[in-house]
């Protein structure tokens, strides 16, 4: 099987409906709404097979709760050290500031080699919001 080129390769998005939902508004079309429960183990580890293997997904996006079920597929796309696809944990809608960023640091020094520092800010609502620098 030959393997699409980088500006035709699309983004799958694994999570809960919220997560799922919203990037399927944004035109996101591979897509599975999972649970982080034992009985759909086997169902994502299949489904992440199948975008890797399949050469047509060049980002899958999966929520953090789900990569426990997937790891074994996931470590074995890494170990590969081929560029695409490049997997992204998102974290758990409950995850704290603190916890993104330092997830999101990471990550960057990883596939970019550099860091990047997220700070919450106080919108004029009184939400905080987070901006990149």
């Amino acid at each position: 099987m030959k393997a699409a080129r980088a500006n035709e390769q699309g983004i799958a998005v694994m999570g809960g409906h919220e997560l799922v939902n919203a990037l399927r508004l944004a035109g996101v079309a591979l897509w599975h709404v999972a649970e982080a429960r034992a009985g759909e183990a086997t169902d994502i580890s299949r489904t992440v097979r199948g975008w890797i293997s399949g050469g047509k997904v060049g980002l899958i996006l999966i929520e953090e709760e789900l990569v426990p079920f997937a790891a074994d597929v996931i470590a074995s796309a890494r170990a590969r050290k081929s560029v695409l696809p490049v997997i992204l944990e998102v974290p758990a809608r409950e995850v704290s500031m603190d916890a993104a960023a330092a997830y999101y640091k990471a990550l960057s020094r990883e596939y970019l080699g550099l860091d990047v520092v997220l700070e919450a800010e106080e919108s004029p609502d009184g939400e905080h919001v987070s901006n990149p620098t």
